[in-house]
């Protein structure tokens, strides 16, 4: 996969109700592939996405911590990375910042990830997030479901 900035075109009210960045990032695989994750995501609904890229060795513990946190997450790796999904329900604003910082913490050295949040009326930020000793979250872009 590669790493591009992210712009989504959200069309109908189908794609505000479903995983828009999991559905980007699937763009990039092999159609057999994509197919086999929208249906193990399709019942898994979340206001909260996110996807980074990570060490090797991290990925157990990421794994663990991201269950710890709620979240139904998706890994695909090879011998020089790992690419990190996931998707949760976050209740509070307070949650919510606890698990951005953890997923900060995540981001491999001078690498970067995304997390996309939605609110109740179904608004979308995306954020782009570096690792530690680097610039702090950075908004990408706003979206409104407002039609």
């Amino acid at each position: 996969m590669q790493h591009i900035d992210l712009q989504f075109k959200i069309a109908s009210s189908q794609d505000r109700a479903s995983l828009p960045l999991l559905n980007y990032y699937l763009g990039f695989l092999p159609l057999n592939t994509a197919e086999r994750l929208k249906k193990r995501f399709r019942f898994t609904r979340g206001n909260l996405e996110f996807a980074t890229w990570i060490k090797p060795s991290q990925i157990a513990s990421c794994v663990r911590q991201a269950g710890d946190r709620g979240f139904s997450v998706w890994v695909s790796a090879d011998k020089h990375s790992v690419f990190f999904y996931g998707v949760a329900l976050i209740a509070n604003r307070r949650k919510r910042t606890k698990v951005l910082n953890w997923l900060r913490s995540l981001a491999r050295p001078g690498d970067y990830g995304h997390v996309l949040l939605k609110d109740e009326t179904g608004n979308m930020q995306l954020l782009k997030i570096k690792s530690p000793g680097h610039c702090v979250f950075a908004e990408l872009n706003l979206f409104s479901s407002a039609r």
